[in-house]
């Protein structure tokens, strides 16, 4: 890391260069997110220092503070119960948000849309789900 990005700098002053990994890229906007959020590099240092004092680890600490926050959907605690297996959970998760690889969303090729199962309707999610004899 010191070789190919700081060079003998410091994380908060290296600039971000075009020929950089993904990742550095990623690293150096959190950064400079970080810095306008919180008001500036002295402030982002007292942050991160108080995460250590914590009783949490350093790292739940920091993910509690970057983590998106959004407002609670009703449909979570039925995609996520521990009974539910993994690819159960996946398939709910992706049609409650219409996400499902139906052939009504595969616009981009040239298919058949009719429904595989009744071969009357258009396939979509609630179609499948909910309509299809």
């Amino acid at each position: 890391m010191h070789h190919f990005y700081l060079h003998n700098t410091t994380i908060w002053i290296v600039p971000l260069q075009r020929t950089s990994s993904p990742l550095w890229k990623s690293f150096i906007s959190l950064r400079d997110r970080l810095i306008d959020d919180c008001g500036g590099q002295q402030a982002v240092i007292s942050i991160m220092q108080s995460w250590v004092n914590i009783t949490k680890p350093f790292l739940a600490n920091a993910y509690e503070f970057l983590r998106i926050k959004c407002t609670p959907v009703s449909w979570v605690n039925m995609v996520w119960e521990s009974w539910c297996l993994p690819r159960h959970s996946f398939i709910i998760y992706h049609a409650l948000l219409g996400r499902l690889r139906t052939r009504d969303r595969l616009y981009f090729v040239d298919a058949d849309v009719s429904c595989v199962f009744c071969q009357d309707h258009e396939e979509s999610y609630s179609h499948l789900f909910f309509a299809c004899s």
